[in-house]
């Protein structure tokens, strides 16, 4: 056990010695990427420029040691930066190469990040349906890992969407789901979010009463948070929302009270619109108190004068900061203005000017949508050549399978052929085998037959020897014995020609004898050769395979 602690610390010392030359060599250490990440991300909102640099930075540098998790990372940090640039097709393709590597390092908190934000760069290009699609991949990521905050952030820009696109019943449904999940995580912050962008969605819908509610609920909550940018926002809306219900006092009140908290957060462009709101709020005192064709009373023209300088030095902020929503709405109220005011000329230059902050507006929008439109057809076109090589894969892969197919139906004959000629082979080896083994069966019964035709040649022989004697050496003594008997004197014994006969007749008699004892000798050697065979005969009997055979 000691010596496999030895070996496994002798390779672990190895392997980190070996880590630390490799960085030595290139220089570069993960918390070196890490500064540079930190940094870009830092400039996002402030300068987003120097924030690509930055991110192009830590690229190089984790792209030289190979580090996937910080190349990811830094594709997603230049993303942000582009997008704060408003350049969507550079960050949508720094998102993608962010996402695709996220994907294969199985970091399914990072994709969810990543699809949040390529939504939200579709929702700042004006096509939802992709800022739909991203967001709700990331709402699945989110809810699979179980990451409420991010959950609660992705329904919120969920809302914001169908905000846009002026659904409001879907959007103020996802604001609540996304304030449930922040009221569960006891988030303040979230919760004063999302009452303010409930409150937009009733001022939108005309329903002041209860959006002025959702923005005094907020203002309460962002008041304990010291949260100065939500509540600039939440006085610039409920101020709207006095001013649409004809409430001067009180719209001029909220703005005032804005302004304050504007100069602390030193925004320009929030404070612009509040002056901006408030050069407004005059401007519609005087209109909704004066009748068709009356003259201006002092009172009148002193309100009048209050919100043209309001207006003027707004429209002033506003053209630092480039805003042209409000460009357009001060240069508007501003021309009305001018024309209460008997300064007619001053009045059309401030409506051409309106009329060249709308158009601009709505070429910035058409630009957008064109771009957006260039963007998609790209993506299209992208689209339709991926689908024309996965087309092309496909069929690729189609005639490898039937290729495969076809070298697995050639196998499997080949091998039924090859099972049936070893099938054969054995059939024929073992009829060869028996038809061997029945010629050799053969000859051995032909041998016997040959003999036994050879022992009954022989036994053929004898017995025709038999018949020759008993044919000639048996039958002439009997003949002869027969023909002495006819000359025996049967009448006078004493005859002395009985004698002679009798004489002849024991001489013909050994000779009889000496025939019969011949054929008697013959007759055994037949009846040994007739009790051999009989015992052969049982013998094949006693054997009934051979005998088959």
């Amino acid at each position: 056990m000691r010596l496999g602690l030895g070996l496994f610390l002798i390779l672990f010392i190895s392997l980190f010695a070996r880590a630390e030359d490799v960085r030595s060599k290139s220089g570069v250490s993960l918390s070196e990427i890490q500064s540079y990440l930190d940094a870009a991300e830092r400039l996002v909102y402030t300068s987003p420029g120097e924030g690509i640099e930055k991110a192009k930075e830590a690229l190089s540098l984790a792209q030289k040691v190979n580090a996937k998790s910080e190349v990811a990372a830094s594709y997603n940090v230049l993303g942000l930066n582009y997008a704060a640039q408003n350049d969507f097709n550079k960050a949508l393709e720094a998102h993608r190469k962010a996402l695709e590597l996220f994907v294969s390092e199985h970091d399914q908190a990072k994709q969810a990040s990543v699809y949040a934000n390529i939504g939200l760069i579709y929702y700042a290009k004006a096509a939802y349906p992709d800022a739909l699609d991203n967001l709700h991949k990331a709402v699945q990521l989110n809810q699979l890992l179980g990451l409420k905050a991010q959950l609660a952030s992705n329904l919120k820009a969920i809302a914001a969407v169908y905000a846009r696109q002026k659904n409001y019943a879907y959007a103020d449904q996802f604001y609540q789901d996304a304030q449930d999940i922040y009221e569960d995580l006891v988030n303040r912050e979230g919760i004063a979010q999302i009452k303010r962008q409930r409150g937009i969605i009733q001022y939108e819908l005309g329903e002041y009463k209860k959006a002025m509610n959702f923005f005094s609920e907020s203002i309460l909550q962002n008041k304990k948070l010291n949260n100065f940018n939500e509540l600039v926002i939440n006085y610039i809306y409920l101020g709207k929302s006095h001013l649409a219900r004809d409430e001067y006092e009180d719209a001029l009140h909220i703005y005032h009270k804005g302004m304050v908290y504007s100069r602390a957060y030193l925004r320009s462009s929030f404070q612009a619109e509040l002056i901006g709101r408030i050069g407004q709020v005059y401007l519609s005192i005087v209109q909704d108190s004066m009748a068709e064709n009356d003259v201006l009373s002092v009172h009148q023209h002193d309100i009048l004068n209050r919100g043209k300088d309001s207006l003027e030095k707004a429209l002033m902020m506003a053209k630092k900061v480039n805003d042209i929503e409000l460009l357009v709405s001060l240069s508007k109220s501003l021309s009305e203005a001018y024309a209460l005011s008997g300064f007619y000329r001053e009045s059309l230059e401030a409506y051409r000017a309106y009329e060249g902050y709308r158009d601009s507006m709505y070429s910035e929008e058409s630009n957008l949508l064109i771009s957006n439109m260039i963007s998609n057809h790209d993506i299209t076109q992208k689209n339709n050549e991926l689908l024309m090589k996965n087309q092309e894969l496909l069929t690729k892969e189609l005639e490898i399978s039937e290729r495969r197919n076809t070298l697995f139906l050639f196998a499997f004959l080949l091998a039924i052929l090859i099972a049936a000629i070893f099938f054969i082979w054995n059939k024929f080896q073992a009829s060869k085998a028996f038809n061997e083994n029945l010629k050799s069966e053969n000859e051995l019964h032909l041998k016997k037959l040959e003999k036994q035709m050879d022992d009954l040649t022989s036994h053929s022989t004898v017995l025709r020897e038999i018949s020759y004697i008993q044919a000639h050496h048996v039958r002439g003594p009997v003949t002869t014995l027969l023909n002495m008997a006819q000359l025996f004197n049967h009448k006078d014994p004493s005859d002395p020609a009985n004698k002679i006969v009798i004489e002849n007749i024991e001489e013909v008699t050994k000779k009889l004898d000496e025939s019969v004892k011949t054929v008697i000798v013959m007759g055994d050697a037949v009846r040994e050769v007739h009790r051999v065979v009989p015992n052969k005969r049982t013998s094949r009997k006693s054997n009934p395979e051979k005998e088959k055979v």
